[in-house]
């Protein structure tokens, strides 16, 4: 088979997830144009919305054999970067769907990082009451977490996804032979991701990459496959429980309320979301040893990984900074947040902890060997 439909407990509920193993990009395109047909409801048009980034560097081996399938498609060509995700450019979106009179028949194919398919996600949730789309996420990140489970939404007043819907698509299709533009960064980015599935599911993705060590970093294709269908099979296991994130789907968000609290004290400049969530990690895995809830080693363990990988950034976060962007966090109740505390690896508990316990000293002390930022 070029391609492989994952399967997790429920599955195809609540929506298939087919990785593409060729490393042809033009194959995908094919792969994907065949899905296309397959969810098309009858007489709709099909909307191309994809990022300009990936428009740029795959415009001759994926856009254009893609467009040659539906020479009819409407292109939309959108702004990168987590400081576009706002309600300006949804509101954005909207007028060119209306523009081109695309109606509830409609199709929307997004393809591009995490914002994008967040952003059009929500889109295509919100516009007419809701059309059709399918996520074709093309950075790490995505394709191992944002791209999956139907968590659509834009960043408003200083929240991240303070706006948003649940809206699941039709299908979701990840080509890892996509990722090979990807800046080390960007890579880096997405491994943050990986971790954190593997400290909250699955040790064997963990084991994976201490083995693989610095390769997945190099473009292995096979190795590259691998991952990504691990941890869109563990997180699609998770949502095909709790699609709405009232209960076990929280397990995602390991390292995130610390995590997304750096990310906004930075303005979502400084830091990008792989960096912050690498060291809400940090911090996390710290709490977690001093309830002892995980072993010296295991912190060990987790703490070394992330600095082979390379995941935390050269300057560091101010706690202080951070814990203004905390109280806004959605998961805020008085003055405790729920978190998502690690114990042995591959296990969770949702524990209160106060705002002051995330920011004492202790479970900062990996910014010794940063550059303050102040």
């Amino acid at each position: 088979m070029a391609y492989r439909r994952l399967t997790w407990p429920g599955e195809p509920y609540p929506h298939p997830v087919r990785v593409a193993k060729s490393d042809d990009p033009q194959l995908c395109a094919g792969y994907l144009a065949k899905l296309v047909e397959e969810v098309l409801p009858p007489e709709g048009r099909v909307v191309i919305a994809v990022s300009r980034k990936v428009a740029r560097l795959w415009e001759k081996d994926f856009l254009k054999p893609l467009r040659d399938y539906r020479p009819d498609a409407v292109v939309l060509k959108l702004p990168d970067g987590e400081e576009r995700k706002n309600l300006d450019e949804l509101q954005e979106i909207y007028r060119r769907l209306l523009r081109h009179r695309i109606d509830r028949r409609g199709l929307i194919v997004a393809i591009g990082g995490g914002v994008l398919t967040d952003m059009v996600g929500f889109a295509a949730a919100t516009y007419m009451r809701g059309i059709a789309w399918i996520s074709v996420p093309t950075t790490l990140t995505g394709q191992v977490d944002a791209g999956l489970g139907g968590k659509t939404g834009v960043d408003f007043s200083g929240g991240k996804n303070m706006v948003g819907a649940f809206w699941q698509p039709k299908e979701v299709f990840l080509a890892p032979v996509l990722l090979g533009t990807l800046p080390i960064k960007e890579v880096r980015s997405g491994l943050a991701e990986v971790v954190k599935t593997g400290l909250a599911l699955n040790p064997g993705i963990l084991r994976t990459l201490r083995r693989t060590g610095t390769r997945v970093l190099e473009n292995d294709h096979e190795l590259l496959v691998k991952i990504v269908s691990m941890c869109a099979r563990e997180k699609m296991t998770v949502v095909a429980e709790d699609t709405t994130d009232k209960g076990r789907r929280a397990v995602l968000n390991l390292g995130h309320t610390v995590g997304h609290a750096i990310e906004a004290s930075g303005g979502f400049q400084r830091w990008n979301h792989g960096q912050s969530v690498a060291m809400g990690l940090m911090v996390i895995v710290s709490v977690a040893e001093q309830r002892g809830k995980m072993s010296a080693e295991e912190r060990r363990q987790t703490e070394e990984l992330i600095g082979t990988l390379g995941l935390l950034p050269k300057t560091a976060p101010d706690p202080v900074q951070t814990g203004r962007y905390l109280t806004l966090d959605k998961k805020m109740v008085g003055n405790q947040l729920w978190a998502i505390i690690p114990g042995p690896i591959g296990q969770t508990e949702i524990c209160p902890i106060g705002a002051e316990e995330l920011l004492d000293e202790r479970h900062w002390a990996w910014r010794q060997n940063l550059r303050r930022v102040r």
